[in-house]
Formats: structure tokens, C-alpha cells, sequence
């Protein structure tokens, strides 16, 4: 083994026994990454493609040893050593890829010491210089976008002054889609919704400017759950949000622009024949994002007036039980 080689394995020895001494981190950053789901299934062989098993993403079931937390807090110097000269020296992707899963877990391991316990102080990491070292990785791997959201979470007053820093990274890899005319990466979506679940109204200001990027970006799952975590987290910006996705809506499901607010009231323009559903899976996003956001009764009556005089295949049961889930969420502003 060479000397890159034998660095990757003591890295990923490293990783598994951060993962495993420290459950209560573990199980936050499931959450925060939108990896329940994925953790609740079941691997299966049986009825499946050998190959597809073999290849498909693995999330391993969350494991809390106490002898690992104790090895971890004496010998954290050590091992924060180990991982800060593979930052400054090795330059091999996976080694930079398993950095990318131990430095969050190395980051938020002192926060499950008491203070008073002798190893709470050995156990500490400069945020900023983890920080400046996976900010230089955005380039060559969107993931390190995911594991500076993930700083930003656990450690959100002291990284607070390199938020411009990164938002300008969000900001220009969000434009680089839109002029290529290709999806924005996940992770981009991933990294701000965590951002904004840190930091909240802290950073309304710099939010409210991004929602016209974001917005031009195009429908998807990311941006549905990156303005839903911002009308949630910064309710001043709940009215921006959502005008900005019905304005989206309003084109994918009726191919048509939003009305002005000071027009007055009129029925949608109903089409003189089937409505051919060109992409399920846009159709299937729009009318979760009806049915999730708390748009007014007047949009949504509008939206539920078209889709009534829509004629769609059988094929697409799923999109009219998502219309029910539209039609539940205005009866009940009718009923409030």
C-alpha cells in the first residue's frame, strides 16, 4: 500500500468510529440530510437485481458505543492531528470525499461532553479552518456543500461571519445552472435549507435577495424544501415565497402567467380539450407543493377550478390523489 492508500484506510477507521461514539449527532444529521426514508428500508436481495443491490447507496442503521465515545475523547488530539495533515497534504479524492463525512462528526463531538469533563477542552476544532478547507472543495465535489450546511448547523455563531462567503458560492453555482440550462445540484439546496434553519431571521435580508434566483432555477424537490424551510424559519418572507411559487405553479399547471393581485376575481381559462401531461414528474412536484404550502383560498380555488376540467390518464392516479390533498387544504380554510 502506498502512502495515500494506507492515509484513506486509517481515514475511513476514523469515520466508522466517530459514527458509532456519538449516536445523538448521528441520528440529527439523518434528519437534516432527508436520509430517513432511505434508512428505513430494508435491504432485500430476494425479487431484486443482483447488480442494483450491489451498486445502490447504503446508510447504515445508527450504532452508539460507549467504548468508542471514551477512545474518541482521549485520544481526540491525536486523531484531529491525523485528519489536519490529510487536509494540508494528501490530495486524492477519497480521501477528500471521507474527510467530507469526519469532519462534521469531529466538529460537533465536544457537544456531548460536559464541560466539566476532562477532555471537554482537548476535544474542541476551529470551525473556520474546517470551514476554509471544504469551502476550497465545492468545485470539485457538490457534496462539500452538504457538510458546510452541516458546520453552519452545530456551529452557527462562530462560522456566522463566513455566511456572505458561502451564500456568494450558493449564489454563483445557482446562476451557473440557469445560464447552462441544467438542474441545480442538491447539495446546493441541501446546504441553504440547513443555513437557514441555523440562522433563521438572522439573515432575511440576504435570503430575500437569493428567492429570484432561486425561483429561476426551475421546480424541484430541493427548491420546495429550501422556501418551505424559509417560510417556516423567516415568516416575513412567507408572502415572497409563495407569490414566487405560484408565479411557477401558475406556468407548469396552466401554462399560463399568475394573475395580478389587483385584477379582480375570474375563473381560470378552461382548455377545449385533454391536457396532454408531458412530465409526471414536474406535475406530481407542482401539486405536492399546492397541497404543502399555505397558499390563499383564492389560489388554490383558482388551481382546483382548472384541474376539475382536466381530463388525465388513469396512468396518473397518483397526481389526483395529490389533487385530493389540495382540495382537503382548501375545505379547510373554508372550514377555519
Amino acid at each position: 500500500m502506498n502512502r495515500d492508500e494506507r492515509a484513506h484506510a486509517m481515514l475511513l477507521i476514523l469515520n466508522e468510529l466517530l459514527r458509532i461514539g456519538n449516536v445523538n449527532a448521528e441520528k440529527r444529521r439523518i434528519k437534516s440530510l432527508n436520509q430517513e426514508a432511505i434508512l428505513s428500508n430494508q435491504r432485500n436481495v430476494i425479487d431484486t437485481n443482483a447488480i442494483d443491490w450491489l451498486c445502490e447507496d447504503i446508510y447504515s442503521n445508527t450504532v452508539h458505543s460507549r467504548t468508542a465515545k471514551l477512545l474518541i475523547a482521549e485520544k481526540f488530539e491525536k486523531i484531529y492531528e491525523v485528519c489536519t495533515r490529510c487536509m494540508s497534504t494528501n490530495r486524492t479524492v477519497s480521501c477528500q470525499i471521507i474527510l467530507l463525512e469526519i469532519l462534521p462528526r469531529l466538529l460537533s463531538f465536544q457537544n456531548i461532553l460536559e464541560a466539566d469533563n476532562d477532555n471537554y477542552e482537548g476535544c474542541a476544532v476551529e470551525p473556520s479552518s474546517v470551514f476554509t478547507y471544504v469551502l476550497s472543495l465545492t468545485n470539485k465535489h457538490p457534496q462539500s456543500l452538504a457538510t458546510l450546511g452541516l458546520f453552519i448547523l452545530d456551529k452557527p455563531q462562530q462560522l456566522r461571519a463566513r455566511i456572505p462567503q458561502l451564500l456568494g458560492v450558493i449564489q454563483q453555482m445557482l446562476q451557473s445552472a440557469i445560464n447552462k440550462r441544467k438542474a441545480s445540484d442538491e447539495n446546493v439546496f441541501t446546504c441553504l435549507t440547513l443555513v437557514v434553519r441555523a440562522l433563521d431571521v438572522n439573515i432575511e435580508n440576504d435570503i430575500r435577495n437569493l428567492l429570484p434566483l432561486l425561483f429561476a432555477t426551475g421546480l424541484s424537490k430541493g427548491l420546495i424544501d429550501v422556501t418551505y424551510e424559509i417560510m417556516v424559519c423567516i415568516p416575513s418572507l412567507k408572502t415572497d415565497v409563495q407569490d414566487g411559487l405560484l408565479k411557477e405553479l401558475c406556468q407548469l399547471l396552466m401554462n399560463r402567467k399568475l394573475p395580478n393581485k389587483l385584477d379582480p376575481p375570474s375563473s381560470p381559462p378552461i382548455p377545449s380539450g385533454p391536457v396532454q401531461v408531458t412530465n409526471v414528474a414536474v406535475t406530481k412536484l407542482a401539486l405536492a407543493a399546492l397541497a404543502k404550502f399555505d397558499f390563499q383560498r383564492h389560489a388554490l380555488q383558482m388551481f382546483i377550478k382548472y384541474i376539475a376540467h382536466v381530463s388525465i390518464s388513469l396512468l396518473l392516479l397518483l397526481v389526483l390523489l395529490l389533487h385530493y390533498d389540495i382540495c382537503c387544504s382548501y375545505l379547510k380554510l373554508e372550514v377555519n
